[in-house]
């Protein structure tokens, strides 16, 4: 496993920032996972930027809710809105900074109710980018992912939601750590 050589896990104020790691597999995956799945690896372009309330994908084995310390024993999924850093006022409030350049929160910022617990930190946020104009034929999208599950301060709460690490600003990074191996993940978008 390759930690973000910037990664500090004590910021008392700041929201984890580089808080993104790579694990070297022995063997690349199969085709019929890398022809549907990769990394968001790209800078910031119209035809895979995110835009506000885009459905984005998370799936997790946290919590079931807050402070129930109860897991979830079959993996679950979610469908969030991309809110981009607006939810960062209302992370200030609670002393904390949303870096907006390397992060970005999803879910409803109005009426929360759902996002990511505790426990599902390191799931991925996974978009659609269409290969053909089509997202709904799934044979003609790819499942990109643009987001790491990086902070919760509470499950499904409004204002105060899910945070996620974002893959695009450590492009440069990713790459860097993929060239030092065999085998890595299709990083073309």
């Amino acid at each position: 496993m390759v930690v973000h050589e910037r990664y500090n896990p004590r910021q008392p104020r700041l929201l984890l920032n580089n808080n993104i790691a790579l694990v070297s597999i022995q063997e690349r995956f199969p085709a019929s996972i890398t022809d549907y799945v990769t990394i968001r690896c790209a800078s910031n372009s119209p035809e895979t930027s995110e835009r506000e309330r885009e459905p984005l994908y998370v799936a997790g084995w946290g919590w079931i809710k807050d402070e129930s310390g109860q897991l979830t024993v079959k993996l679950r999924q979610i469908e969030l809105p991309y809110a981009g850093d607006r939810c960062a006022p209302f992370y200030e409030k609670i002393s904390k900074t949303v870096n907006g350049s390397l992060s970005f929160c999803a879910g409803d910022l109005d009426r929360g109710a759902a996002g990511i617990c505790r426990g599902d930190e390191g799931g991925a946020a996974v978009k659609r980018v269409s290969l053909t104009g089509n997202v709904a034929n799934s044979k003609n999208f790819r499942s990109v992912i643009t987001g790491i599950a990086s902070y919760v301060d509470s499950c499904g709460k409004p204002k105060l939601i899910s945070l996620f690490t974002r893959v695009s600003a450590f492009s440069a990074w990713i790459r860097a750590v993929i060239g030092k191996t065999s085998s890595g993940p299709n990083c073309s978008l």
